[in-house]
Order: structure tokens, then C-alpha cells, then sequence
């Protein structure tokens, strides 16, 4: 959740203008639902068309945003006075980097920290670091240097400039872009992403329910007197990566620290987006299915977690049901 920013006036601009950012941010995503789909049509036929149906209703909820954009313009303060966030996103990658790769911290906890301490440091800021901690995530056996690491923060930074004012509100945004700065930092340095199996269903539903859980508890700590969104999120990532993997188990609870996480995303929604804990736990689940149905894919970037959470966020705030329900409250 991305905003006006005190401190200094926002001019409303064109919409033309931000118009990349926002295509940035919806084509990632829909690249990675979209490959979704495919594994899934692959691993468990008889799911194929619930991940269909939720890749439709992202691709309306994408364009329908993007149109609004074109058609009503965004508030942005310009490069220049974003400057200390585009900063903000690079440093905070190379510092959960370090963390990560170099102290032997897992990537939810040291993400998570970064975030938290970077949101009491400045809440202005906050957001800005938390997009760059999930950069920092990226593995060190694809992404081997901070070279690499700062050139996908740089550009991650970059476009948290581009696409401010678009997709607002939901959940997930922040990962999105860090995943789109890692792809092209990959891209254009030749980094070999790798690929991760999906496990069988044993594991599976785990990994829903732990998605779920992270929405629910990220909204319920919001609620706290003193927690944003960020802190909240952060504070559900490190309960997620002390205690799975000690209740569950080494790489079990790993991944569900991992689907704790993507889930906590997506309790970072705003009201407007998805309100209430129902479309909160319907929207957690379905980013515990992409999540799952997304492994093979650009393994070693960081990102994927939130794009998994956007997509869902997105899907979910665009059905029917869930419309009905936010207007019924």
C-alpha cells in the first residue's frame, strides 16, 4: 500500500505516464498465473479449472485497473521526490541479502526483520524497504552477489517509482515489483533461475492452510493499536519462520513459513480490496494454490511469494461473490 506522501503536495498527472508501471506489475503477475495454470493442468487435472477460473478473474481485475488509469489519471510526486523510496528499496535488498545469504538467517525471517525494523525507523519508508526485503530473498545459489542482488533492487526500485497509484490496496503489490526487478536483473545478467518440484497433496493442503492462517493473523495484528500493514505482515513472517519449522520440521516448515508468508500479503489488502475475514481466508487459499502450483517456475527470485499473494488478492476481490458480500457490509 503505496499512497499520497506527506510532506509534499501530489499533483494529479496523466495516466499515460504511469501506464508502464502499472503493465509491469500486471503482466508479471499474469505471467506467473498463467504458469500456474499450466503446472496445474499437469500435476492435478481436476484443479485446472479453479486455477483457470482464478487466472480469468485476475486478468479482469488487472485490466479493469489499468483501464481506470488510462481513463482517470494517478497522483504521483515524480522521480525526484521519490527518490528516498527508490533508495530505500535497494538498500533494503542488499541488508535481507546479507542477512540471508551471508548470517544464515531463513529468507521469511530476515525479510520480516528488515521490514519491521525499516517501518520504525520511517513510516514513509517502510513499504519502500519491505518491497526491497523481498529482492534480499533471492537465493544466493541463482543470484551468487550483491551485484547481482543490488542491479535487481535498482530496478525494483525503480519501478515502485513507475507504478505508484496503480493497484493500490492490494495486497501482494510490493512483491510483484521486487519479482519484476529480480526477472529482468536475471534476464539481462544470465542469471540460471532453477526450479523447485510440487510436493503431493499431503504437504499441499498444508501449505493452503498455512496461506490462510498468515492472512487471517496479518489482519488481526493490523488491528493493533501502533501496527501498519507492514509491521503486521512482518511480525506474522517471523512468528511463521521460528515456529513451523520447529513444530513441523526442517524443509516442511520451511515451506509453510514460506505460504505463511505469501499468505500475510495478502492480509495487507485494504478494506476496499477485500474486506472482512471470509474473503481474507478465500483470498489466503488461493495464494497457497498458486504458491504450490508456481514452484517449478523462476526459482531463486525473490518476489514470488507477494506476486503469488497479488494474484490472489486481485482474483478474489474480482468475484461476484466476494463483490456482493463487501457491498452487503
Amino acid at each position: 500500500m503505496q499512497g499520497p506522501i506527506a510532506g509534499y503536495p501530489v499533483p494529479k498527472r496523466p495516466g499515460l505516464k504511469f501506464f508502464p508501471g502499472a503493465l509491469a506489475v500486471g503482466l508479471t503477475s499474469a505471467a506467473l498465473a498463467t504458469l500456474a495454470l499450466v503446472e496445474a493442468v499437469g500435476h492435478t487435472p481436476w484443479l485446472a479449472p479453479l486455477q483457470a477460473a482464478i487466472l480469468a478473474l485476475f486478468v479482469f481485475g488487472a485490466a479493469r485497473e489499468v483501464a481506470r488509469i488510462l481513463r482517470e489519471g494517478t497522483a504521483a510526486p515524480g522521480f525526484r521526490k521519490q527518490a528516498p523510496e527508490a533508495i530505500a528499496v535497494l538498500a533494503a535488498a542488499l541488508a535481507t541479502f546479507a542477512l540471508h545469504a551471508r548470517l544464515g538467517l531463513s529468507s521469511v525471517a530476515a525479510s520480516s526483520l528488515v521490514g519491521f525494523v525499516a517501518s520504525l525507523a520511517s513510516r514513509r519508508l517502510g513499504a519502500a524497504a519491505f518491497c526491497g526485503s523481498f529482492v534480499g530473498m533471492a537465493s544466493p545459489l541463482a543470484y551468487e552477489t550483491f551485484g547481482a542482488v543490488a542491479a535487481s533492487g535498482a530496478l525494483a526500485g525503480l519501478l515502485f517509482v513507475a507504478a505508484f497509484g496503480s493497484f493500490d490496496g492490494f495486497g501482494g503489490k510490493l512483491g510483484t515489483m521486487a519479482l519484476a526487478g529480480s526477472l529482468a536483473s536475471a534476464f539481462f545478467g544470465r542469471v540460471e533461475l532453477h526450479s523447485l518440484v510440487i510436493p503431493g497433496w499431503d504437504l499441499g493442503l498444508e501449505v493452503v492452510a498455512a496461506a490462510s492462517l498468515g492472512a487471517v493473523a496479518t489482519v488481526l495484528l493490523a488491528k493493533v493499536p501502533g501496527i501498519d500493514a507492514v509491521r503486521a505482515s512482518s511480525l506474522a513472517g517471523l512468528a511463521a519462520a521460528l515456529f513451523l519449522p520447529a513444530l513441523a520440521g526442517g524443509e516442511r516448515g520451511a515451506t509453510l513459513a514460506l505460504a505463511a508468508f505469501t499468505g500475510s500479503f495478502v492480509g495487507m489488502s485494504q478494506p476496499k480490496r477485500l474486506r472482512g475475514i471470509v474473503p481474507m481466508t478465500l483470498a489466503g487459499a488461493v495464494s497457497g494454490l498458486v504458491f504450490l502450483f508456481a514452484l517449478p517456475w523462476f526459482g531463486g527470485a525473490g518476489g514470488k511469494l507477494g506476486a503469488s499473494a497479488f494474484v490472489a488478492s486481485v482474483a478474489v476481490s474480482s468475484a461476484p461473490a466476494v463483490n456482493g458480500f463487501r457491498r452487503a457490509e
